[in-house]
């Protein structure tokens, strides 16, 4: 709607009405003495001499009042003007709220037989090895060093030495035997001898001394010394070990590795999917726990037969046995069926799937009818009210617009 101002503003001109006296018409005497014409526009004249006239009305509209009249017109012309395009900009301006929708889902699982063509394949062995750091610790106590003393005996008689006599050798070690020993007398050209075990008096590698390390003259004819290094003195310590974490750690991820790899070290078409069975698991490795070590290796194997089956075929007729467990039919299936075989003979799955609430576009305009204008708390307890919508978002608004303001998000694969 437009409204020229221009146009309204314009002044008008007032109009005075003005009345002239009729011309008068010269008497009839003088007429017909001067002419005796009675020609029609003589009568026509003399008629209209004869009509009675009265003064005309002299009052009208002032000019100013005027004016007010048609600026009030004005104004109330461009005020409708303002408000209808007020309207019309609010509505063609109105922000779009969007409401996301998660319908309602179903989950569903049956074990089910299924029949399809199947064959057997020859088993198959694989291979795979692992190598990971130890994280067990160990602890070794300190040891002493062991080893033997050798007597000799130059006189004809023997001798005994007791048990636990002290010796000490070249580098100050001290050295005890074990048990008493006796030397047999000298059988010229031969000495008499005899040997005893011994041990180092302090634990640790010290004692570890090297052979004839002690050599000692007791007497005259009697001497003893050490033909052997001594061994096993160690002194205590920590150390990194193997531990059985370590094994059964390595153990599980090689059998996932194999399990995983298997199915590949069969030939088959390109059609065709395998499974196997029978299968049977080998493992070692090369410390046990408790070793000192900073690594350990696995090595383990897997042997396994395998049956063959067309894979469109038993999805086909998954499909169909699931579909039978469909709730309604306003429900669609969301995110495909996931199909487990249980077992090859009888050939046995578990399917699993969800049935989706399908919202239709009726279903959202008439959802955008019912909650248009509703604050958010309002609109939530609405379409929760419907029974096929199990969770609800919205723009942050603090009222619903009108319907055609109002879009939907559905969300079926949540």
């Amino acid at each position: 709607m437009h409204v020229d101002e221009k146009a309204c503003n314009t002044s008008v001109a007032p109009t005075k009405p003005i009345s002239e006296p009729l011309t008068p018409l010269v008497s009839d005497g003088v007429q017909r003495a001067d002419d005796e014409d009675d020609s029609p526009d003589v009568i026509f004249f003399r008629a209209v001499a004869e009509i009675p006239t009265q003064p005309l009305n002299r009052h009208f509209t002032p000019q100013w009042e005027l004016n007010r009249q048609i600026e009030r017109e004005c104004a109330f012309a461009l005020f409708l003007f303002l408000l209808l395009a007020t309207a019309i900009v609010r509505i063609i301006n109105q922000p779009v709220i969007t409401v996301t929708l998660v319908p309602v889902h179903q989950a569903v699982t049956i074990t089910t037989p299924i029949t399809t063509a199947t064959r057997t394949l020859s088993p198959v062995t694989i291979t795979r090895t692992l190598t990971a750091p130890t994280t067990g610790h160990g602890h070794q106590d300190a040891t002493r060093a062991t080893g033997t003393l050798t007597f000799y005996k130059g006189s004809l008689n023997p001798q005994t030495i007791a048990g636990s006599t002290l010796f000490t050798g070249s580098s100050g070690i001290q050295i005890v035997t074990d048990e008493p020993v006796t030397i047999p007398a000298a059988n010229p050209p031969q000495f008499g001898q005899a040997t005893v075990s011994a041990h180092a008096v302090h634990v640790g590698s010290q004692g570890n001394i090297p052979s004839d390390a002690v050599h000692v003259a007791l007497s005259s004819d009697l001497l003893v010394k050490n033909l052997v290094a001594f061994t096993g003195g160690r002194d205590a310590r920590d150390f990194q070990a193997a531990a059985q974490r370590d094994l059964d750690s390595l153990t599980a991820k090689l059998q996932h590795i194999l399990s995983q790899a298997i199915p590949q070290a069969f030939s088959v078409a390109l059609d065709e999917s395998v499974t196997p069975t029978n299968c049977s698991n080998s493992s070692s490795a090369n410390h046990a726990p408790g070793e000192e070590a900073r690594a350990v290796t696995m090595n383990a194997s897997q042997t396994c037969s395998a049956v063959v089956y067309s894979q469109a075929d038993l999805t086909q007729k998954a499909t169909i046995a699931f579909n039978a467990t469909r709730p309604g039919k306003h429900y669609e299936l969301a995110n495909g069926v996931r199909i487990t075989i249980l077992s090859i003979t009888p050939f046995t799955v578990r399917l699993s799937g969800s049935w989706a609430y399908a919202i239709t576009q009726d279903d959202e305009q008439f959802l955008a009818q019912q909650i248009q204008g509703d604050t958010p708390k309002e609109a939530r307890a609405h379409l929760f009210k419907t029974g096929f919508v199990s969770r609800v978002t919205m723009t942050r608004t603090d009222f619903l617009p009108d319907f055609d303001h109002i879009k939907f998000l559905i969300l079926t694969g949540v």
